[in-house]
């Protein structure tokens, strides 16, 4: 489970002009496919599909795009292929092609929450197994969760 966190919240480093000043640090949660929609935005090209990702160039003027909710996050090599869903509140949830899941509620180090909130444990698990299903199998804007 340890793999799947230290591939979630890895840091970017954008630089162009019209971006913000050197040093600024931007918070909200990005995908790899945002930075692809920002590249070809950038470049003025047209893409040959429907994009999943979101341009970020409003975000990196200092501008407020709306907030991504929730990411997809896929991983592994042969036999510990994983797939799982990250929320802007830290929460981690990820599923092993063995079937095996972890439930991680950031900000709450120690918790057993198995333990101590069965039953919203599995309230979590069905939440994010249909939000899995879904992100799993989307397309363009039905990629992009957010109010």
């Amino acid at each position: 489970g340890k793999r799947v966190i230290q591939s979630a919240g890895v840091p970017m480093l954008l630089r162009g002009p019209g971006f913000l000043s050197n040093g600024a640090v931007i918070l909200p949660m990005v995908s790899n496919l945002d930075l692809v929609a920002s590249i070809v935005e950038w470049a003025g090209a047209t893409p040959g599909r429907v994009l999943d990702g979101r341009s970020l160039t409003a975000l990196v003027r200092g501008e407020a795009p709306p907030r991504r909710q929730r990411l997809l996050l896929e991983g592994g090599g042969p036999g510990s292929w994983w797939q799982g869903v990250e929320d802007d509140d830290g929460t981690l949830y990820t599923r092993y092609i063995t079937g095996e899941e972890e439930l991680y509620v950031r900000g709450d180090p120690g918790v057993n929450w198995a333990m101590q909130y069965p039953e919203r444990v599995q309230r979590l698990l069905e939440h994010y197994r249909a939000a899995l299903a879904r992100l799993g199998t989307c397309a363009g804007a039905s990629c992009w969760e957010g109010p």
